[in-house]
């Protein structure tokens, strides 16, 4: 989780100022204090999200719910009865050759922005 990546630190960084930007062009307003705040503050919350989603879901975390669904649906909408796997093989299967997923970057840009967002409104 926490290895440092330069390259992917510049992407995120450059992905989370096309967002400030997007949120400024869609708030038509380009004053000086709310609209940057608000821009910078959209960004952080969507780069800090979608790196602790990211995270959660490289751990494992929805794996029973997508198991749980994906069984579900098989066996209320498939022609033929299919036996699916135990949970545990399921599992095995599915994390046999994880790669490991760098959300540091994600996770750095974000608080920069949400950073920013706050030294704009207290000063």
């Amino acid at each position: 989780m926490f290895k440092f990546n330069l390259k992917s630190f510049l992407i995120t960084l450059f992905i989370s100022i096309v967002l400030d930007v997007l949120v400024l062009f869609y708030a038509d307003a380009f004053d000086f204090p709310v609209a940057y705040i608000n821009a910078t503050f959209t960004s952080g919350i969507l780069l800090f999200g979608a790196a602790i989603l990211t995270y959660a879901s490289s751990e494992g975390l929805f794996d029973m719910a997508i198991y749980g669904t994906t069984k579900f649906f098989k066996y209320m909408f498939s022609s033929k009865k299919v036996k699916m796997d135990s949970y545990f093989e399921y599992y095995l299967k599915k994390h046999e050759n994880d790669e490991v997923i760098s959300v540091f970057p994600i996770i750095l840009v974000g608080i920069i922005q949400l950073l920013i967002c706050f030294i704009l409104y207290f000063f």
